[in-house]
């Protein structure tokens, strides 16, 4: 009886502006960390997002996938798909996913989740609000 592989753990899902790796000690540092848009029109195109996950406990290869969904209807907004290696059981695997111009079609919940061979390993929501456009103010004299 062939015996099953354990999924890897979640350590970390988190959505931010940049991440900035120094490249003498491999440190990362995640800039403008977020879990809400704001935007004055729908759809709404979000120029760049990058999504941070740390992985542990992996018992060879896997094919992650990471995708976007509606929280109420599950309709795909985005996916992106590849290999996960995992060297050792005991090795921690730190990646990142950047976006370019991903897009909402409306205000709502949005769904971020993070998969290894089609099982949802770790995901987090994501608010999409809409935000009326500021009216440039009037100049004139102040009322006395």
């Amino acid at each position: 009886m062939d015996k099953v592989r354990p999924r890897p753990v979640a350590l970390a899902m988190l959505l931010c502006d940049y991440v900035i790796e120094d490249k003498h000690s491999n440190k990362k540092s995640l800039i403008g960390l977020f879990s809400n848009i704001n935007a004055k029109k729908f759809p709404a195109s979000h120029y760049r997002m990058n999504v941070f996950i740390t992985l542990c406990d992996g018992h060879g290869d896997y094919m992650g996938e990471l995708r976007c969904i509606g929280a109420d209807d599950n309709k795909e907004i985005a996916s992106m798909k590849g290999p996960i290696p995992f060297p050792d059981p005991n090795a921690v695997i730190e990646f990142n996913f950047e976006m370019f111009g991903l897009t909402f079609p409306e205000p709502g919940d949005y769904l971020m989740q993070f998969l290894c061979d089609d099982q949802i390993i770790i995901q987090r929501k994501i608010s999409l609000t809409q935000v009326e456009e500021e009216k440039e103010k009037e100049e004139g004299p102040e009322p006395e």
